[in-house]
């Protein structure tokens, strides 16, 4: 008797120790913080929107207050989301943006001068691109954002084109024909910006030929898209202007070498005149039938030889 309620005992421990453990696995894991950058978003857009415009005629007080505290906010922002969320792509995508593309306002000394023609030195407002003057962090930080998410064609294209903007030439170049032609699957939109991004450095580069295929093999997989077919207008363009500036410069090339050439007087020198000389006199031929020749002199032969 005893040992049957010791083993139903048993029985029921077992049991609660099963539901427990059935219990405990079935809890789901707690979700991963969820990360909105739809704010950072519309405030990049607006800063880049109204640096561009500011970059291009002047400021009011309220514009440039409000361009600087976008990109003080911005900023902010995203460094907070890289501190919290450092395995996060997009807060490492937003913090290159906008270290690299956001615009704020330096205050710069220059030297003016008054009416009465006097210089004074006054404190003036600009908008620049850039929130940092070292471009590494932005770069490192757009890097960051390709190695945690390899497969967001967007941050690898704006990973490559940051490096052109930086003027990384072969960097870009060789970045970009990997991501051309690697993984991930870029989507045709995609592959086609590659393309003309190729087509650019080549351009930067000095070789044309290489940046007109490189918009063919854009238009191969967009056809239809106008960007592709305004670079081919644009590198049309510029290849005719090489062609009349190589042809001008040869033009002026050979009238140069076809000048005569003018044997400039030695400074100093006052060019003398040449002085004349003499004529060799020549003794007149006899008349016919005279045999003495007048006064008995030589005669001269036509060539101006001594007759023998």
């Amino acid at each position: 008797m005893k040992l049957a309620l010791w083993v139903a005992a048993v029985v029921v421990v077992l049991a609660g120790l099963s539901a427990w453990a059935a219990g405990t696995a079935a809890k789901p894991a707690p979700p991963v913080p969820s990360v909105s950058f739809d704010q950072d978003m519309r405030d990049f857009e607006r800063n880049t929107a109204l640096g561009v415009a500011l970059t291009m005629r002047p400021g009011t007080p309220g514009e440039l207050k409000e361009l600087q505290g976008l990109a003080d906010r911005g900023l902010k922002a995203a460094e907070e989301a890289v501190g919290k969320y450092p395995d996060n792509a997009e807060a490492h995508y937003w913090l290159g943006s906008w270290l690299l593309y956001a615009y704020r306002v330096r205050e710069v000394r220059q030297v003016a001068i008054d009416a009465q023609g006097s210089a004074r030195t006054e404190v003036v407002s600009r908008v620049v691109q850039g929130l940092s003057e070292d471009v590494e962090p932005g770069l490192a930080a757009l890097k960051r954002a390709t190695i945690l998410e390899p497969g967001k064609g967007r941050y690898l294209i704006d990973y490559g084109a940051a490096l052109l903007d930086c003027d990384r030439l072969p960097e870009a170049m060789g970045y970009l024909k990997g991501v051309w032609a690697g993984q991930p699957t870029l989507l045709p939109g995609e592959k086609m910006e590659t393309g003309i991004l190729l087509s650019r450095i080549c351009e930067a580069q000095g070789n044309l030929e290489d940046a007109r295929e490189w918009v063919y093999s854009a238009l191969g997989v967009a056809p239809e898209n106008a960007d592709a077919v305004q670079r081919l207008r644009q590198l049309d363009a510029a290849q005719a202007a090489a062609a009349q500036e190589e042809a001008e410069s040869w033009e002026a090339e050979g009238e140069m070498t076809t000048q005569p050439s003018e044997e400039a007087p030695q400074q100093g020198v006052t060019p003398q005149p040449a002085e004349e000389q003499p004529q060799e006199q020549v003794a007149p031929q006899p008349e016919a039938g005279d045999e003495t020749g007048g006064s008995g002199g030589e005669q001269q032969s036509p060539s101006g030889e001594a007759g023998q």
